[in-house]
């Protein structure tokens, strides 16, 4: 049987050109075993100006449009995502379907040690995907610090299958 992966064409693309990003958000949870509802895909990716203009040209090819008024050379800027946080508290910046309103990707800019988040990425396999996603334990920690209800509740989740996987081991 031939499931069908929500965002398969992100990931496709985004492996193709070889972008450096890690799924992080709701559907990292699930992917690493927690069964609940996310429609949006959330991402962290390297702040590198060619990472940034790949990302921009990859999604911009799949038809994905920037939410915001931002150009793709303002977007590969360190300190234009930078300010957008500092100054409009924007955490994300997001690109949406038009030809689907649900597929929302959603880019984390706002996060201090992303480089070392991005190395201690995993990969798992979906369909023959090769999907990477953020640690469990840099997850368990984003959760943490966002603090909103549901987030505190992935946490919870997330150390329940930790703690099972480190059973098993």
């Amino acid at each position: 049987m031939n499931e069908e992966i929500l965002y398969e064409e992100v990931f496709r693309a985004l492996n193709k050109e070889k972008i450096n990003y890690a799924v992080c958000g709701g559907a990292a949870v699930v992917m690493l075993g927690f069964s609940r509802l996310t429609i949006d895909l959330d991402l962290i990716v390297s702040l590198e100006k060619e990472n940034l203009s790949k990302l921009y040209d990859a999604l911009s090819q799949l038809g994905y449009k920037i939410r915001i008024p931002l150009r793709k050379e303002e977007f590969v800027q360190k300190k234009v995502l930078a300010k957008l946080d500092s100054e409009k508290n924007m955490k994300v910046v997001s690109f949406y379907n038009p030809k689907d309103a649900f597929k929302t990707v959603d880019i984390g800019v706002n996060l201090p040690d992303i480089s070392e988040i991005l190395k201690r990425k995993r990969f798992i396999k979906i369909g023959n995907l090769d999907i990477p996603v953020i640690d469990i334990n840099d997850l368990i920690k984003m959760k943490e610090d966002l603090a909103r209800p549901k987030d505190i509740i992935d946490a919870e989740n997330l150390k329940k299958i930790k703690s099972q996987q480190n059973e098993k081991e």
